[in-house]
């Protein structure tokens, strides 16, 4: 880590934490990971024969912004937000355009598709931003 990570560095997670909401990660998978035999299953749905749709879901604070079509080379839809996250509550997990994250307005429960995956400072961020398509 450089100077500038062990500085500020531990700053973002809080600050997500405490002016963030509530929320629940969706990792999507199609493998299962056996520790006993260090190898990944792939298991199948029973009805339809294909691959199943593992869902794991992580419990985390997000941060709903909006975004401006600078942000993304003007490829934005209305129902486009940035949505961002603390990395410790991610692990060394890094979130891809198969997952999803939802979480509560006005009552009702949002489902914002994550479509484009931004990490900054490399193998270890200090948090995630994704661009989300709300469903």
């Amino acid at each position: 880590m450089s100077l500038v990570d062990d500085i500020f560095g531990s700053i973002p997670g809080p600050l997500i934490e405490d002016w963030g909401i509530p929320a629940v990660y969706v990792k999507h998978s199609e493998q299962v990971y056996d520790p006993e035999q260090g190898t990944y299953d792939n298991p199948v749905d029973p009805e339809t024969g294909r691959p199943a749709i593992l869902k794991n879901r992580i419990d985390v604070s997000i941060l709903p912004c909006q975004i401006s079509a600078d942000e993304v080379k003007g490829e934005v839809q209305l129902s486009d937000i940035k949505i961002l996250i603390a990395a410790d509550k991610l692990g060394a997990y890094f979130p891809r355009t198969k997952d999803w994250i939802e979480y509560e307005q006005d009552s009702v429960t949002r489902t914002a598709k994550i479509i484009l995956p931004i990490s900054y400072r490399g193998t270890n961020p200090v948090f995630h931003s994704v661009i989300a398509r709300l469903g």
